[in-house]
């Protein structure tokens, strides 16, 4: 079976630290790395993943979004957008072959939306059209060892790429932080945003790491001048996501820090 390990958060998940540690500490543990992993459209921290990662190698132009920008588009933590020629490569680590179903391209779907293309191994290409409701869009892509991406009309928003293990066996981590964020733009993205992103990796064997709270501190509390009472509200908000998505969450803390996880 396949334990999917999904972080999200502030720069704690966004730098390679937290995820790397937890990875070395499973396979101290004796349990394999299914090398499933969530590839984010982080033009700077692509490669920072827990390793081996796959190899990720973007061309043309693509513009940055993070979860507190206006143009922010669900349900990853840092997506982008690029136009005709813009593209991405991701080419499987090299201890593993491939990757399997279910493994998929998401992207915000809505009325200006572009089109792409995909294919893997030099196959023929498949377009999709990410023109339509607003909402989060899937592609699932077939099993293979190296994914190319390409924009062939409009401007085209992608949100990361979910790549699942051939196997799903081990266990497999998606890291998907969001330098800076706060856990209100967290809930911003929301009750909508947030309850997406889980669905996505919706798996029987699931563990949600969240790292938030210490920008809150200095920004909304410091700064904007909240009470404690506005940041434990905003706290509750993302609890209620969770509960409503899983029949139990457990409260604890890291040893270190004394930082509130799931």
């Amino acid at each position: 079976a396949e334990l999917v390990v999904v972080a999200f958060g502030d720069s704690q998940v966004s730098r390679p630290h937290l995820c790397n540690g937890l990875r070395d500490a499973l396979l101290a543990l004796g349990i394999p790395d299914a090398y499933g992993r969530f590839v984010e459209m982080d033009l700077q921290t692509a490669q920072k993943g827990p390793m081996p990662a796959h190899t990720v190698t973007f061309g043309g132009t693509w513009n940055e979004s993070d979860v507190y920008e206006p143009d922010y588009a669900g349900p990853a933590r840092k997506p982008a957008s690029g136009g005709v020629g813009a593209s991405v490569t991701i080419t499987a680590a090299a201890s593993t072959p491939d990757w399997g179903a279910d493994s998929t391209v998401l992207y915000r779907r809505h009325s200006a939306g572009g089109s792409f293309r995909w294919r893997v191994d030099g196959s023929a290409w498949t377009t999709v059209n990410t023109n339509g409701a607003e909402g989060l869009g899937e592609a699932e892509v077939s099993s293979g060892g190296v994914l190319e991406v390409e924009v062939t009309a409009g401007t085209v928003t992608l949100s990361g790429f979910v790549l699942q293990s051939a196997s799903k066996r081990g266990f497999s981590i998606m890291k998907c932080g969001n330098g800076g964020s706060r856990i209100e733009q967290h809930d911003n993205a929301g009750a909508a945003g947030l309850q997406r992103h889980l669905e996505v990796f919706r798996t029987p064997n699931l563990l949600v790491l969240m790292s938030a709270g210490g920008n809150d501190a200095k920004v909304a509390l410091l700064d904007e001048g909240k009470t404690g009472a506005q940041a434990a509200a905003e706290v509750e908000a993302v609890f209620e996501v969770l509960l409503d998505q899983f029949a139990a969450v457990r409260l604890g803390t890291t040893p270190s820090r004394g930082v509130p996880v799931l």
